[in-house]
């Protein structure tokens, strides 16, 4: 009772106007709508011929509920201001990444700022029990003053005793508009207007104002601040028009709601329905409050939205009623809206519009057709009618693709009621098409139907993707338009959740597959560190079929939809943290069939693990704490590890295989994993990228490598994800370095989160426009998919004759290792310091070693990072390669056990380094400080881990650490050997990460080692290929090779605060080139030396060939057809042979523009290509123009050709 009478005594003043408020990274669209981003629209009321209504709105932010504002005010005239809760739910709700400014008290203030201007009516769609009980009491006081409130009521729950009081005095309603509420889902229940209005509308007096309430349909949440979501129906099965006519109820509620009436009123017919021949006649009345010239405008519009018919004439209104006919020719039948505006000097005075039905008894009743067929196939499909036909009927069929061309068209002639047709293959664009059948009698159209049908097997384009996660909100109209502007701003492809709106926007889709996730992660929580067994068991026989019935149902579900990408999920594990998994029954059982089929006789495993077994069953797996205090169970312990990388690779190629029966090409993955290099988690990444052929993982320097270096051909593969994390929003130089280190890296695609409109951590504003940082992200990603990323995928990375090993069982070893560094640190930093110091290498796997990669590979340098397990194969193969004149450098204990982490009497490498290892010990690692003598090097390193027990034989140390020898150097055969005895492993962490926000490239320590690596190189024999002077901070330098030609990608990673300083440098040639700037599309010069200007927010590329590019000849026929595939070639033109080049081809309309579907990108082997592009039946007439350009060089070439 305190608080009622709290409520209804207080009284407040606020004071001032409404103020702008921006939240950094976000700006102004986090608080305030932006209409920049355009949707289709009717403007039912603008330009109006009244004033605008100022208005309120008391919105939210998230899943886009700021884009119902932005959707009314493109229809009608208004001045708005927002005040928005982050949920139609929630005054602020809880996040993780919510600003810390983004408190309770700031929203507060915001309100009371807004809650203090003059409005002509204050518009809610949030429910009344988010706002705090002081707003309450502030906004029943300013509509008791006088300003009048519109709030749709979700229910009848969704008010509470100070609104129930206040809505006591019911107004009666007397709403006279015309509305064609029949054809609408959400109202065409309600038998007449009258019923329509009682049940949608209320009014309440209270003191000098009025609370309208919009009532009893769903709304007001994702996009639907105020208007009925989107019912029963798929999105291929929506008339998206039906959404204008929701806003003009919205509308018409507002004008209701701001008491504003037109000086002229229209009402009439809101249904109307009429028999096929007929010519169709519609009386309004148009009541005037005087005599006025105005004009009436009418459209005939299809159900789906097409116009018909479009008409404007004057009008002489006498004051009071005026009759306003509408008559025009007889439609197919069919559904339609007729609209109809009054206008005075081109604004709108009042409008309105009914449903329009036109029958016929000679009609189409279904078109009975597949939902989908391969490109291959022809098309079958029945007509049926509903009833038999009469004498002199024909079927028009026509074909058209979702950009609406035309494919094929054919008539028949109709003799039953059911009538066979069938079309032949074309040139597919879009996996949505529809086929329209007319039927046609004395050459006009008496009926006509539309079915839409699937192509299932169009692939994605073999180019570079731009890949967004974004969930679909089905009921939502605005989702469809949304998905448009992605597509539209270059993203190709939406992530994980499927609608089949994604798809009609032309977008592609990649699947997770949301009936299998579950098992890709161990789901038991909390877990006891003695627990072994993983939740749920990937070698369980059930869970296996569970996770094949889960994958056939999540394929089923859109494979008609073209749709051949696929992954697991997102953020999976085998274990989290550091839990041993799997030693459950069915998991010890297929150890004990890996360790059969690896040592093929019990002897041979007895032998190993120095044990006593008389079968293969007897073996049970060991843990890390029973490995580290019996030395004798490490192979053991090693093996199981082994195997546990192999069940959790196998499960993904298991899942492969699944999917592969239904879609052979299928890609399948994971994607937001591969954090960290750790024993537990089971990643052997060469297993893993040997099972799956989509990765889009956190970038971590060596894990990008490996995957790009391991991955099959063909893979989809990103390294790192941009978009809306803090650092995207935080970093000056983010967004224009990212995508293309990760283009550099090797990517085939950029993914990025996330899409959902308004949401924290969002590209998108809630009013569906970019935020300005993301706009920067796709500038980059549309000039890279202009052709740069097509040239970078088919060229290959130069490795320098540079093999870094990866050794699985390394990283076990590793961790039995605690006094030495562990893996993660130690391959992060050796990737890293090579980037920096512009060297070159390839990641080779212990498979590939064993394989005799090293030699087919044409290497000559070999660094091993920490390489303690190496197999007798794998070491023979090292021994033959320096003995034959190669260089291995290794960093602490090289070889000192075999692959199942078995010692070896001596260091099975130590004849090569010339040294001497204690194989068994591994607790000789201490710190230690690094001097070296030879003047080659720096003199000092860091401080940093040395192995105590090395000893020297037949080399040369070059340096001590405390006593113990360090760079020792030794000849064997033709080659050499060079072992540190120290780790650099705190390179990485020293310099930082510019996505952490800790980058320190000019760190002391960091500068010391990077300078050490670079001499060492430079002392192996390995000297820089391209050097480039001055030294500039954070230079990485990414060359690539396709036949001749070179392409050098070139990117500064340093701190924010010169993101925009410019560096003068010279970068030196291994030799002189035709040097194309190709980012800039100028010739430099045939030169050695660029001399340029290097900008931290403006990567560079350059071509460098051997012949310089004169021209392109290309040939294109003058005359092409309508619905005709033509033919044209384009060809290099050089002072020399021409090797591998891209095209970039586009047409251009007659009408200027060029069409995004006819644009592609061609490699051109030997600088040539042969194409074809078919056109649509309904092409523009005129002159078209081809224009090719040779990405390189930006060598241009135009034609022009006349389609008839």
């Amino acid at each position: 009772m305190g608080r009622a009478l709290w409520l209804w005594g207080l009284l407040f003043l606020f004071c001032g106007i409404v103020s702008g408020y921006e939240l950094p990274g976000y700006g102004s669209k986090y608080f305030m709508p932006d209409e920049e981003a355009v949707t289709p629209h009717i403007k039912w009321l603008k330009p109006s011929a009244q004033q605008p209504l100022r208005v309120l709105f008391l919105g939210y932010r998230a899943n886009g509920g700021f884009r119902e504002i932005v959707e009314i005010s493109q229809r009608m005239d208004i001045k708005y201001d927002v005040f928005a809760s982050d949920t139609p739910y929630n005054y602020v709700q809880p996040h993780y990444a919510l600003p810390p400014n983004i408190t309770t008290e700031f929203y507060d203030k915001i309100l009371k700022e807004k809650l203090s201007g003059n409005y002509d009516v204050i518009v809610s769609g949030i429910s009344w029990n988010v706002l705090p009980l002081w707003a309450k009491y502030e906004l029943l006081k300013k509509i008791k003053e006088g300003t009048n409130f519109l709030f749709y009521q979700r229910t009848a729950q969704d008010t509470d005793e100070y609104l129930t009081r206040a809505t006591t005095n019911q107004v009666p309603l007397n709403l006279q508009f015309v509305f064609p509420y029949r054809a609408l889902p959400a109202f065409g229940k309600y038998r007449s207007f009258d019923e329509f209005v009682k049940a949608s509308f209320a009014c309440y007096s209270f003191g000098k104002g009025k609370i309208f309430i919009i009532k009893n349909y769903v709304a007001g949440s994702a996009m639907h601040f105020l208007c009925p979501v989107r019912t029963t129906k798929t999105a291929l099965e929506t008339d998206y028009s039906d959404y204008d006519y929701y806003l003009a109820f919205i509308i018409r509620a507002i004008l209701w709601a701001s008491d504003r009436q037109p000086e002229c009123t229209l009402t009439g017919p809101d249904y109307v329905m009429v028999d096929y021949g007929r010519q169709i006649n519609i009386n309004f009345n148009v009541e005037s409050q005087k005599e006025k010239s105005v004009s009436y405008n009418f459209v005939v519009r299809k159900k789906s939205g097409e116009e018909v018919f479009n008409d404007e004439k004057n009008l002489k209104l006498n004051s009071g009623n005026n009759n306003l006919l509408l008559n025009f020719d007889n439609l197919p039948a069919g559904s339609y809206y007729v609209d109809v505006w009054i206008k005075s000097g081109g604004k709108v005075i009042d409008f309105g519009s009914c449903f329009l039905e036109v029958s016929s008894q000679q009609d189409i009743e279904k078109i009975e057709m597949n939902r989908s067929y391969r490109k291959s196939d022809t098309i079958s499909g029945k007509i049926v009618l509903k009833q038999q036909p009469e004498n002199g009927l024909i079927l028009k069929i026509q074909h058209r693709d979702n950009f609406g061309r035309l494919l094929q068209q054919k008539t028949l002639t109709v003799d039953s009621r059911e009538i066979n047709f069938t079309l032949l293959p074309v040139s597919y664009l879009t996996v949505v098409n529809n086929v329209n059948t007319q039927l046609i009698k004395g050459g006009k159209v008496i009926a006509e139907k539309n079915q839409k049908f699937l192509i299932s097997d169009i692939e994605p384009v073999d180019d570079f993707r731009s890949i967004l996660w974004c969930g679909p909100i089905d009921t939502a109209y605005p989702s469809f338009y949304l998905y448009k502007i992605y597509y539209d701003s270059g993203i190709d492809t939406i992530y994980p959740q499927f609608s089949d709106m994604i798809p009609l926007a032309n977008l592609n889709f990649i699947g997770i597959c949301d009936s299998v996730t579950w098992f890709f992660a161990d789901r038991k929580s909390p877990r006891d560190p003695s627990d072994h067994v993983r939740v749920p068991c990937l070698n369980d026989p059930q869970v296996l079929q569970k996770i094949a019935d889960g994958l056939n149902k999540d394929i089923d579900k859109v494979k008609d939809f073209s749709v051949c990408e696929f992954t697991m999920g997102d953020e999976l594990h085998f274990s989290p943290a550091g839990y041993e998994l799997c030693f459950c029954p069915y998991c010890v059982k297929k150890f004990q069939e890996f360790i059969q089929q690896e040592y093929t006789t019990i002897q041979n495993l007895n032998k190993e693990y120095n044990s006593h077994y008389n079968s293969f069953s007897e073996v049970q797996p060991v843990t890390y704490q029973d490995a580290m205090k019996n030395p004798d169970l490490i192979p053991l312990w090693v093996d199981y590890r082994r195997c546990m990388e192999s069940v959790w690779a196998g499960s993904y190629q298991y899942a492969a295989d699944v999917i592969r029966k239904k879609i052979p090409y299928a890609r399948v993955g994971y994607e937001g994993t591969d954090a960290e290099i750790n024993t537990f988690k089971a990643a052997d990444f060469y297993k893993l990228m040997n099972a799956i052929n989509l990765n889009g993982d956190y970038t971590r320097p060596f894990i990008d490598y490996a995957v790009k270096d391991f991955a099959q051909p063909n893979s989809l593969v990103s390294f790192g994800w941009t978009g809306g994390y803090s650092f995207c929003r935080e970093s000056k130089l983010f967004n224009y370095y990212f995508p293309w280190r990760n283009l550099f890296k090797g990517a085939t695609g950029g993914f990025m989160w996330t899409g959902f409109p308004g949401q924290l951590m969002s590209t998108t504003a809630s009013d569906f426009s970019f935020y300005d940082f993301f706009k920067v992200t796709l500038a980059q990603l549309n000039e890279i998919k202009s052709g740069v990323g097509k040239m970078f995928m088919e060229s290959q990375r130069e490795c320098d004759q540079t093999a870094i090993l990866y050794s699985a069982s390394s990283v076990h070893m590793a961790t039995l290792s605690p006094k030495f560094p562990m893996m993660a640190e130690v391959l992060d930093s050796i990737v890293t310091v090579m980037e920096d110091t512009q060297r070159q290498f390839k990641i080779i796997s212990y498979k590939q070693l064993e394989e005799g990669i090293l030699n087919t590979g044409n290497f000559k340098f070999l660094y091993l990072p920490f390489a303690q397990a190496l197999s007798q194969k794998e070491a023979s193969e090292i021994i033959n390669f320096v003995r034959n004149g190669g260089t291995v450098i290794a960093d602490l204990r090289p070889g000192v056990c075999d692959g199942h982490g078995k010692p070896y009497s001596t260091g099975i490498l130590d004849e090569i380094f010339g040294v001497s290892q204690n194989t068994s010990d591994r607790s000789g690692g201490k710190k230690a400080n690094i001097e070296i003598g030879d003047t080659s090097f720096p003199s000092k390193l860091p401080t940093t881990i040395v192995d105590t027990n090395l000893k020297v034989t037949t080399g040369q140390a070059l340096g001590s650490a405390d006593g113990v020898p360090v760079l020792i150097t030794n000849t064997y055969g033709k080659g050499r050997g060079i072992l540190l005895n120290f780790s650099m492993k705190e390179y990485a962490s020293v310099k930082g990460e510019l996505e952490k926000g800790k980058l320190q490239v000019n760190a002391e320590n960091a500068l010391l080692l990077k300078d050490f690596c670079d001499k060492l190189w430079t002392f192996a024999g390995n000297k820089k290929k391209i050097t480039i002077s001055p030294d500039v901070p954070g230079l990485k330098m990414y060359r690539y090779n396709a036949g001749n030609n070179m392409y050098l990608g070139i990117l500064q990673e340093v701190d924010d605060s010169i993101a925009e300083k410019q560096y003068k440098a010279q970068i030196t040639l291994p030799e002189n080139y035709y040097v194309y700037d190709t980012r800039e599309g100028k010739f430099i010069g045939y030169i050695n030396v660029i001399k340029t200007e290097i900008i931290p927010i403006k990567p560079k590329v350059y071509s460098l060939l051997p012949y310089r590019v004169t021209g392109i000849n290309l040939s294109v026929p003058e005359t092409v057809r309508q619905g005709t595939e033509f033919s044209y070639s384009a060809e290099i033109v050089a002072t020399s042979t021409p090797g591998f080049h891209v095209f970039n081809i586009c047409l251009i309309s007659p009408s200027g523009e060029e069409i995004k579907y006819y644009t592609k990108n061609l490699a051109a082997k030997n600088g040539k290509i042969q194409d074809k592009i078919s056109l649509a039946l309904d092409e523009q007439i005129g002159l078209w123009k081809i224009k090719v350009k040779d990405v390189s060089t930006g060598t241009v070439v135009e034609k022009t050709f006349n389609v008839k």
